[in-house]
This record gives structure tokens, C-alpha cells and sequence, in this order.
């Protein structure tokens, strides 16, 4: 869990705390319910520069955030500097709904003025961006996607290829929870680590792994393999190549024709794969929602 800095908007005198809130050294000081029970008491709190857990499935307070409806548990609006997000982290940027996806990395940001990130390289040429260009950038880090809009200020080719982008007033941010499934059907394949190959359908996806039907005797518990499937993010088709492990295996009696169920963990997935995945996964569960008769 990432954790920020606490403020005094984060607690009310004589109502629970809705964070468990630490020290410095990461030590756990008052567990999430303890009542503040005076003004005093607050303010010796925030003297000791404690801090908090950032935790996106909470309701934001009011004046830096606001809750999203319909889906008030997954969608947020907080302050850049309140993700956490880190040098390094991976990031898209996009155009348009048809445009192509660039990917580059976080290097940095300067609160209010500009976020810093490496200058997009596609098929190994270096691609230039206009200044006053207008993206959407979207960044995962943790359990969290994080999106928000944002236009090309500058780029520089000294001492590196890099580019400011404008500094948001704040971001959504989405709670992809590891948990998190959507049904569909995929066809896959993986590649075993002795070079056997097979074939399956996925049937059940989250960013933590997958439900995959199949015939390959290969695929017994504890096997491990890298599972290949297509994934299409706003008309833009995506290949993912997710390191798994056989976790479950069990009889399919819905669909015996198509194998056996397998339920695969994906383990040291990249964080650009993790960035299309978890995309991936919220855009399924916004359709769904969208196409629910209750919505």
C-alpha cells in the first residue's frame, strides 16, 4: 500500500479515521477507527509528520476530490502528487480514441509546472511530438491506473530525448483490483520452458491471471508457461506475452469439448503489459456496465 503525507482535511474531531495512519519508520501509530477526540490531540498529530495509506477505494475529501458515481468503490479524482507514482513508472499517451498509443516512462515531475517523461520510440526510431499536441495519458502503478489530460509543452534532445508534458489539476484514478474478472473469450497459446507448445480459450481474465480451457495434457498443476493472447484497447490491437503458473485444474463439464479449466497466476509481468492488461480490463468492465439494462 502507498502511503502520503497527512493533512488535516484527512480526519475530523470525534469521527473514526478511515486510514490506519504510520510514522516515519513505517511503524503502524493509531489503527484506521480510533476516534480524534480534541483539536489538541489533532494537532500534535500532524506535528510529527505522519502519514497515511493511499487507498483509491475510499472517498476522496472534499475540496481536492470528488467520488465518482455509479462505480464509487473503483473511481476517484485525486491530486497528482497523492498516487505516489514513481520515476520509471510506465505510461501511455493517446490522441484519440483511433489514434495510435505511445509508450514512455515517468522520469519526473515539477508540482504545477510540467511532468517529465521519455520521448516515445517506435520499431527503434525516436518519435517527435508537436508542441500543444493534446494526449490522455494513462500511468499504472501498484493496483492503480491513473488518467488524465495533458498537452506537449516542450521537447528537448539534451542530454537525452525527453518531453514536458503539462501539469494536470488532477487525475482519476482506478482501482483495477487484482480479484477483478471479466468474463470473455479469447483464443491463446502458451509456450512451455521445455519448448512444448499448445493451445486454449480463456474464458475468465484479471490482472492477476486467467481461466483457460483446454485439451494440452501439458498443462498440469505447477507447470509454468507463457501464456500469448490478443487484446483490443480502443480499436487498437495489442499482443500479450504474460508469464503464468498452473494453479488449478479442474474438470470443465459446461464445455467438455474444448479441454479441461486451468487456472493460471501470471508472475513478473512487465510493467508495460501490466499498463495494457489492467487497461484492458477496466475498458471491459465499462462496457459491461454501460450495456447493463440498469445503467
Amino acid at each position: 500500500m502507498s502511503r502520503v503525507p497527512l493533512k488535516p482535511r484527512d480526519f475530523e474531531i470525534g469521527q473514526p479515521l478511515r486510514w490506519d495512519i504510520y510514522d516515519g519508520h513505517g511503524r503502524l501509530v493509531l489503527a484506521r477507527g480510533t476516534v480524534i477526540a480534541s483539536e489538541q490531540e489533532k494537532e500534535q498529530i500532524l506535528k510529527r509528520r505522519h502519514v497515511r495509506e493511499l487507498d483509491l477505494r475510499l472517498e476522496v475529501p472534499d475540496g481536492h476530490g470528488t467520488q465518482q458515481r455509479g462505480d464509487a468503490k473503483r473511481e476517484v479524482r485525486v491530486l497528482l502528487d497523492e498516487t505516489r507514482i514513481q520515476p520509471g513508472d510506465a505510461m501511455q499517451l493517446q490522441g484519440s480514441l483511433d489514434a495510435r498509443r505511445y509508450a514512455v516512462r515517468l522520469i519526473g515531475y515539477h508540482k504545477g509546472k510540467s511532468i517529465v517523461v521519455t520521448n516515445p520510440v517506435q520499431e527503434g526510431t525516436a518519435v517527435y511530438l508537436k508542441e500543444g499536441q493534446a494526449f490522455i495519458a494513462r500511468i499504472f502503478s501498484g493496483k492503480f491506473v491513473f488518467a488524465f489530460p495533458c498537452t506537449v509543452l516542450t521537447g528537448q534532445v539534451k542530454p537525452y530525448p525527453h518531453l514536458h508534458l503539462s501539469y494536470p489539476a488532477d487525475v482519476v484514478g482506478i482501482n483495477i483490483r487484482k480479484g477483478e474478472r471479466v468474463r470473455l473469450r479469447a483464443i491463446a497459446a502458451f509456450d512451455m520452458d521445455d519448448g512444448r507448445r499448445g493451445a486454449g480459450v480463456i474464458v475468465d481474465l484479471s490482472s492477476g491471471g486467467a481461466f483457460v480451457l483446454s485439451k494440452s495434457p501439458d498443462l498440469v498443476l505447477g507447470c509454468y508457461m507463457v501464456l500469448k493472447f490478443k487484446v483490443t484497447i480502443a480499436s487498437i490491437e495489442y499482443v500479450l506475452e504474460l508469464p503464468g503458473c498452473v494453479r488449478a485444474v479442474r474438470d470443465n463439464d459446461e464445455e467438455p469439448t474444448l479441454g479441461r479449466g486451468h487456472g493460471i497466476e501470471f508472475v513478473n509481468i512487465s510493467p508495460e503489459d501490466n499498463l495494457v492488461l489492467a487497461s484492458f480490463i477496466f475498458q471491459q468492465i465499462a462496457d459491461n456496465r454501460a450495456s447493463s439494462p440498469s445503467s
